[in-house]
């Protein structure tokens, strides 16, 4: 618990990356998962020499990572390189600590609870990944005052827009500068129209309190068949190859969007994007009727290929799980597929056979249209209304089936764990391959994972916190104890003041219940107390023993802090129930559960209400409070 809004001057460490050669390899991430006794064996305080070994042996960069693993007993070696240097490197590993095969029972054990402590709630909530879309936006690079800038433009041949940029370079100046990836127009709309869809899940999976896992523009490929994956997929009875009805290329294709629910079950979703710009291209009737019939008859066979290849790859946990396939057209009325759909039985009967339904007359209903779907021009405004209408297409298309009673919470979380949550050092190592000459910043970041060939400055001088918070701060074991950020250095110069005493609120004693502060009542009203104490919230001027300056009247009593100017901060689950929270609603004290859509609130102190935070969501914030 803590008492007042941290501020960010905490050590910070900043990071700075290019493309370049040198240094550790770069390339791929794996994980690898040993025992306690396995990683002295490894790499104990005296000698690192087994490690020197694998990484000589391999050529991939390997080092034990120090800090504290979610399994007791358990540590993680961070094995860096491409695909055959890993193979080699868990090879060398195993036979060096006398593991059995490439990832024991132990390490799938690691796997698990890994997932369980990166979403602590996965039982009751919707993660979304990643937790937000990254549009493909089109841009072009200009030289201005001898520096490279990227600078925004119109998609190539984007109706109704020109397809020059903001400020047109000459043609000299494009052709020597490297330009970024071509986007075309038809990525700009298929970014809108799934970055739409998305809006509008997440939105009704809130409302309405699903559990359940969401991915989008993951690749088949992506699902167990990456090398961070690779030696989990080994142990893995999966046949080699999908039925020969299947084509050849079956391994390469997508998920648009992908759920996983704790209920029902595996939801496909493709998404065509086809229509928002008809009107522009003057499309006849007819043309539009055909193009539509186009889509849905692509969209019906990719989700055949997708239910196929997801049952292949779940097969070895509960063979036969139900999966529910959606045909996403977010710029088209369910009278719109209807009308294109008339007179055309064979395509009729491929949708029937494809959605799981009997009568021709339901196929636009389960299909999802800009119907049951937010306006356009503002996407991520879902109003109760679309709610509504989204909320009855779910009932029809996933809820109306029933439970999958194969979906146990075991098999949940299994196929949770096989989704691809990328690895930092990975992510920049593919970033930087499909932008050339990128800079990148990384800041406050553990010095241990470091991308490959980075430019690195350690910035260890604490800037505005006073030594008491630093002393505090310091305690912290990823400090004291696993050395995965580095300790505090000097200041320098004397300090104005050694800052406000540290006080401690122990969660014990008389009238404390649960396992945890934020579940205790008792908590609650002790925090409050203490805020009382401090006259936070006291309107007027405040009896205090500091002072300060004005320009007017020399010294004057500052004004008390304000409700806004208190942060707690907590770790594990919170929730508007909580008894901590209830503790300070008794207490008369104005507090609000944050969440992630309250950032912008936080940062600008907007509401005068003590917010309650998770550590995740304020990691790097910083507001300076009206009162010190």
């Amino acid at each position: 618990m803590s008492r007042r809004q941290p501020s960010a001057s905490q050590q910070t460490k900043s990071r700075r990356g290019k493309g370049g050669s040198g240094g550790r390899p770069s390339g791929n991430v794996y994980l690898h998962a040993v025992t306690d006794g396995q990683a002295t064996l490894l790499a104990d305080t005296a000698t690192t020499r087994p490690l020197c070994e694998v990484e000589k042996g391999s050529g991939a960069h390997v080092m034990l990572d120090s800090k504290a693993s979610p399994v007791p007993g358990m540590k993680v070696v961070v094995i860096t390189g491409q695909p055959s240097q890993i193979h080699t490197a868990v090879r060398l590993i195993s036979h060096k600590t006398g593991a059995q095969g490439t990832l024991s029972d132990q390490a799938l054990t690691f796997w698990f609870q890994w997932v369980e402590a990166s979403f602590p709630d996965l039982d009751s909530r919707a993660y979304f990944l990643p937790p937000v879309y990254f549009n493909r936006v089109p841009m072009v690079r200009q030289s201005v005052a001898g520096q490279d800038v990227l600078v925004l433009q119109s998609a190539s041949g984007q109706a109704g827009q020109s397809s020059q940029s903001v400020t047109t370079p000459s043609a000299a100046v494009q052709t020597c500068l490297p330009q970024p990836p071509r986007v075309q127009d038809s990525d700009v709309r298929d970014d809108s129209a799934m970055q739409r869809v998305l809006f509008c899940l997440r939105k009704m999976t809130e409302q309405k309190g699903e559990v359940l896992f969401a991915m989008s523009n993951l690749q088949f490929a992506q699902y167990l068949g990456e090398p961070c994956y690779a030696a989990a997929a080994a142990q893995l009875a999966l046949p080699a190859n999908l039925p020969s009805t299947q084509p050849r290329n079956w391994k390469q294709g997508d998920f648009d969007v992908l759920l996983i629910h704790r209920h029902y079950g595996f939801v496909v979703c493709e998404v065509k994007a086809f229509g928002d710009n008809v009107h522009a291209l003057s499309m006849s009737p007819q043309v539009i009727a055909d193009k539509i019939r186009g889509k849905l008859k692509e969209a019906a066979t990719q989700l055949d290929k997708a239910a196929a290849m997801l049952s292949h790859l779940v097969s070895d946990v509960t063979p036969g799980l139900h999966i529910t396939k959606v045909i996403a057209v977010p710029n088209l009325k369910a009278d719109q597929v209807k009308q294109a759909l008339s007179g055309h039985k064979q395509l009729t009967q491929d949708l029937c056979r494809c959605l799981g339904t009997t009568d021709p007359a339901d196929i636009p209903g389960v299909c999802l249209c800009c119907d049951q779907l937010s306006d356009p021009k503002t996407p991520c405004d879902v109003r109760s209304h679309v709610l509504r209408e989204l909320g009855h297409w779910w009932q029809r298309r996933v809820a109306g089936a029933g439970r999958d009673r194969l979906m146990t919470d075991a098999v949940y979380r299994t196929l949770v764990a096989r989704h691809k949550k990328r690895h930092f050092p990975s992510f920049c190592n593919q970033l930087l391959i499909r932008v050339p000459r990128l800079h990148l910043w990384a800041a406050s970041c553990y010095y241990a994972f470091i991308p490959a060939c980075w430019q690195v400055e350690y910035l260890t001088r604490p800037l505005r916190s006073p030594p008491s918070v630093v002393r505090e701060v310091e305690q912290d074991e990823k400090i004291s104890k696993y050395r995965v950020v580095h300790p505090y250095c000097k200041r320098g110069v004397p300090d104005h003041t050694d800052g406000p005493p540290v006080t401690r609120l122990y969660h014990r004693g008389q009238g404390h219940s649960g396992d945890r502060p934020g579940g205790c009542v008792t908590c609650g009203r002790d925090v409050a107390s203490f805020l009382h104490s401090l006259r936070v919230g006291v309107t007027g001027s405040c009896t205090t023993t500091s002072t300060t300056v004005t320009s007017t009247s020399g010294f004057t009593t500052p004004p008390c802090l304000q409700w806004r100017d208190v942060l707690l901060v907590h770790w594990g689950d919170f929730s508007d129930n909580s008894g901590l929270v209830t503790g300070l609603l008794e207490a008369g004290i104005p507090v609000r559960v944050m969440t992630d859509e309250d950032i912008e609130d936080v940062a600008t102190a907007s509401s005068d209400v003590v917010w309650v935070a998770s550590g995740c969501r304020v990691r790097g914030l910083e507001r300076k409070a009206s009162c010190v």
